[in-house]
């Protein structure tokens, strides 16, 4: 009987040996999981902070580099615009300066244009002058009876010579306006000078033409002591015979 209760308390000894190791192997294996479960969720803590931080240093460069173009953009465009504000600045600039010796150029035309007339005018006047002078010398030497014929229509030729004069002095102070008016100032130039040149001309055959009359008048007078001493001297002659 005590070897049958010996054997039962060995037994109960045992057994309870054995629910203390696995009580305490059920312990180990829970604290064990558990600290997996944390350095797990540590981990992932720990990834979801990498990934995160390596989402907006991602984000900061994608930023970094679209400002960066954008200031490369707004630089590039800016010096574009600089440079085409410069170049219209030096354009308008050159246009100003243009415009200036053109108003210049048109000015000293205009003044001398008016000097020319002023002096083709007085020309002018001085040769109708001379004209009625001429006239008023022929009418007296037909009253001495020489014989003006020529000298007559040779000034009968004047006065249009003059009223052609007239004309293109005329002409050339109403093209001035035209041509002070062109956008081309060296072709406003020579068109002025063309103008005077023919006015000049004009004036140059007006007073040609009574240089011819004065030059037939002189002929006239030439020939009237040669007549006088014609008749004269027979008449000395015969007296001396006498």
């Amino acid at each position: 009987m005590k070897k049958i209760i010996t054997s039962l308390l060995v037994m109960a000894f045992v057994m309870s040996l054995g629910i203390t190791a696995s009580a305490d192997e059920n312990a180990t294996s829970t604290a064990t999981s558990t600290i997996k479960n944390q350095v797990r969720k540590e981990v992932e803590k720990r990834n979801t902070i990498r990934e995160t931080y390596q989402q907006k240093l991602n984000e900061l460069k994608d930023r970094y580099k679209e400002n960066k173009d954008q200031l490369k953009s707004t630089t590039t465009n800016a010096s574009t615009t600089a440079r085409d504000l410069n170049k219209q600045k030096q354009e308008e600039k050159r246009n100003l300066i243009q415009q200036r010796l053109t108003a210049q150029i048109k000015e000293r035309v205009q003044a001398q244009n008016e000097k020319i007339v002023a002096r083709f005018e007085n020309v002018i006047e001085k040769l109708g002058e001379i004209k009625t002078k001429i006239a008023e010398r022929i009418t007296a030497m037909e009253a001495r009876g020489i014989d003006m014929t020529n000298s007559k229509e040779l000034l009968n030729l004047v006065q249009p010579k003059i009223d052609a004069a007239k004309t293109a002095i005329q002409n050339m102070t109403t093209e001035l306006t035209t041509i002070l008016n062109s956008e081309n100032p060296k072709e406003s130039y020579e068109k002025a000078r063309e103008l005077a040149n023919s006015a000049k001309t004009a004036i140059q055959e007006a007073h040609k033409s009574l240089v011819d009359v004065i030059t037939s008048i002189k002929a006239s007078v030439k020939i009237v002591p040669s007549a006088e001493t014609a008749t004269t001297t027979p008449t000395a002659t015969t007296t001396d015979t006498q």
